[in-house]
Parts: structure tokens; C-alpha cells; sequence
């Protein structure tokens, strides 16, 4: 999405692009958590935020009250999970044993494996689970941005 944050720059905004730990080429290798636990991107971002918002050279130059942000496929999940939207698991997993179930349910051609890798991880790390079972949304940070 290079091409949005350019025309966004070029237009005089401040641009932020986020990769997800896990989840990008810029790794050596991919970490199914990245891929299989998506629910934890708006965090990324929300620490991305916060990590502007104190820089001493872009701080003081975003206003607050006109942030916004722009996902494509996962990235638009991310979106709406900064705005409120949260994650039912459970539902997910309900859906994708039903009849209705999609191509969302099965994993990224470019990481087939991640489902039994994240057990495989699961298995060795008990406290994966635990941080899975633990998980609570953040707070929208972009509330009031959306009408």
C-alpha cells in the first residue's frame, strides 16, 4: 500500500505504514501468530500511534482530532477493529464449520502451514494459549472519526 501512503505524503499528510511482526518479507521467516491471531494488528498500529505521538519531530505536528487510517483486505479488519469492531473467535470458528464458511476461513496461499504451525507453537509455549484466551480488544482509537 506504498502508493496510498506516497499520495498521502504528497498531499501534506502525515503517512504511516505498519508490517505486522510475522506477517511480512521484511523477516526471515513467517511466525503463524502474525497470520493466525489478526485481532492483535490494531495494536500494532495503536503502538505505532503512540510512538508518533511522543516524537519530538512529528508529535507536536499531528492534530489529534483528524487521525484516520486505510487498510486493504486484513488491513481493512484492522480498520474497523480501531474504530470498535472486535473479534469473536468463537463466532469465527462457528462460521467456518458451517455450510457458509469461505475462502477466509482457510489459510494464505503464502503460509499454508500456519494453523498447524501456531498448534505447533501452542504445544511448546503454553502461555500462547493463555495470551490467546487473555485477549481483550484495545479501545477504538479512531471513534470519533467514524460516522
Amino acid at each position: 500500500m506504498m502508493w496510498l501512503g506516497r499520495a498521502l505524503a504528497e498531499e501534506g499528510y502525515i503517512a504511516v505504514a505498519v508490517d505486522h511482526h510475522g506477517n511480512t518479507a521484511a523477516e526471515e521467516s513467517f511466525d503463524p501468530r502474525g497470520f493466525r491471531t489478526w485481532w492483535e494488528r490494531s495494536r500494532d498500529l495503536t503502538f505505532a500511534l503512540d510512538a508518533l505521538l511522543a516524537n519530538d519531530t512529528f508529535g507536536r505536528l499531528i492534530d489529534q482530532d483528524r487521525l484516520g487510517a486505510a487498510g486493504f483486505s486484513l488491513g481493512g479488519y484492522t480498520v474497523t477493529a480501531l474504530a470498535g469492531g472486535q473479534t469473536d473467535r468463537e463466532l469465527f470458528r462457528a462460521f467456518c464449520a458451517s455450510e457458509q464458511a469461505d475462502a477466509t476461513c482457510h489459510p494464505q496461499p503464502e503460509y499454508p502451514n500456519a494453523d498447524a504451525d501456531l498448534e505447533a507453537l501452542i504445544e511448546a509455549d503454553p502461555s500462547i494459549a493463555q495470551q490467546l484466551q487473555a485477549y481483550k480488544p484495545p479501545s477504538p482509537i479512531l471513534a470519533s472519526t467514524v460516522s
